[in-house]
């Protein structure tokens, strides 16, 4: 259906791109759990009890590695690009050592979460090719 619409010509490579190495994290992180999928900071709450506590959850299947890049694309807003890219490096670098997960895994999460995120807004008139292209980059790094 992407490929078949005029206004998706520039997103469909990325689209590809993602789609492809999501099978590839896939196959190497396939144990399926219940992930909450739109896990950032404001489904992230602290009780009375002086606890956290996630709500709001989507409830998609898929392996752990996936559920983490949705908390990263909140620094997409609101800094410059130099400052998301420091931000954005060292929030891969804590979580890769808090949760054991490659960087490069984080990584790519990452790019197709923005890619995916993107072409979602996209269905309501609001797509940002340059977050697609920075998170590209950043793989990349």
């Amino acid at each position: 259906m992407v490929n078949k619409r005029a206004d998706c010509k520039e997103r469909l490579p990325h689209i590809l791109k993602a789609q492809e190495i999501y099978t590839s994290i896939a196959a190497i992180y396939n144990q399926e759990l219940l992930l909450h999928g739109d896990l950032q900071n404001h489904n992230i709450i602290l009780r009375k009890n002086g606890k956290y506590a996630i709500i709001d959850p989507q409830g998609r299947v898929g392996a752990h590695v996936f559920d983490v890049p949705r908390y990263i694309l909140q620094e997409h807003y609101n800094s410059t690009l130099e400052e998301r890219f420091d931000k954005i490096n060292y929030i891969i670098t804590y979580l890769e050592k808090s949760l054991n997960v490659p960087n490069d895994i984080i990584r790519k999460c990452h790019y197709i979460e923005t890619t995916a995120f993107e072409c979602w807004c996209a269905s309501v008139g609001d797509y940002n090719m340059d977050k697609v292209i920075f998170a590209e980059k950043l793989m990349r790094s």
